[in-house]
């Protein structure tokens, strides 16, 4: 796993194993987004923010979350 400060990117390769045999190797970026960067670009897409979960299950959103979830009604609806 390699992560680009300057994209805010993750670089992740998986090894996929079959049978405990090496199929292949797959490489998947994925953009990580800062908590309060997310937060602005809902709030300037009109969505007001209901809730914020850590986790699918619901858990309180905190500095060991992995995940940002969020549940948010949009305003101006048109």
């Amino acid at each position: 796993m390699i992560y680009e400060n300057k994209t805010q990117i993750n670089r992740i390769k998986w090894h996929y194993f079959i049978n405990k045999k090496f199929d292949s190797i797959q490489n998947m970026d994925m953009r990580l987004f800062f908590p309060k960067e997310l937060d602005a670009y809902l709030r300037f897409m009109d969505f007001k923010i209901i809730n914020k979960f850590g986790g699918f299950k619901e858990e309180i959103f905190e500095n060991k979350s992995e995940k940002q979830i969020f549940v948010c009604k949009k305003i101006n609806d048109s």
